[in-house]
C-alpha cells in the first residue's frame, strides 16, 4: 500500500474491489473453473485486513491498539538494549485480532458478492464486450 492517510471507509472498500474479479469467475463461470488469476488480489486482501486490525487500530473488537509481533518494526531506542515497547500481546488478543481480520474479509465478499449479483446484466454485457463469455 503506498503511503499516505486513509479513511477506514476507503481501506474497508478495497477488498471489496480485489474481491471482484474472483468472485465475477465464479457467478459466471463454474466454481471448479475458477482460474488462479486472483491470487495478488487475495494477498491483497488479506493485507488490508491484517493491517487495519493490526497497525492502524481499526478494530472495535481489538481496540486502538497497534499489534506487532518481537521481530516486527525497524530499530528503535531500546531495542539495542533487548527492550520492545510493543511486546508478545496475549494469545487472547491475538485471536481477536485474527478474527476481526476474518470478519473484515468475510464482509468484503458478502459485499462484492451482492453488488456483483445485482448487476450480473452489466457482469455479462462487459463478458460478452470483451469476447470472454
Amino acid at each position: 500500500m503506498e503511503s499516505g492517510l486513509y479513511p477506514k471507509q476507503y481501506l474497508e472498500s478495497q477488498p471489496v474491489v480485489a474481491l471482484g474479479g474472483r468472485l465475477a469467475e465464479k457467478l459466471i463461470f463454474d466454481e471448479d473453473l475458477v482460474t488462479t488469476g486472483s491470487s495478488s488480489d487475495l494477498d491483497h486482501v488479506a493485507g488490508i485486513a491484517m493491517q487495519m486490525v493490526k497497525e492502524f487500530g481499526m478494530s472495535n473488537d481489538v481496540g486502538p491498539i497497534a499489534l506487532s509481533s518481537p521481530d516486527e518494526g525497524g530499530p528503535f531506542m531500546g531495542q539495542e538494549l533487548g527492550l520492545r515497547q510493543r511486546s508478545h500481546c496475549g494469545s487472547k488478543l491475538m485471536g481477536k485480532h485474527d478474527s476481526e481480520a476474518e470478519r473484515l474479509v468475510n464482509n468484503a465478499y458478502v459485499k462484492a458478492k451482492f453488488i456483483l449479483t445485482e448487476n450480473r446484466e452489466l457482469l455479462e454485457h462487459a463478458l460478452a464486450y470483451t469476447g470472454r463469455e
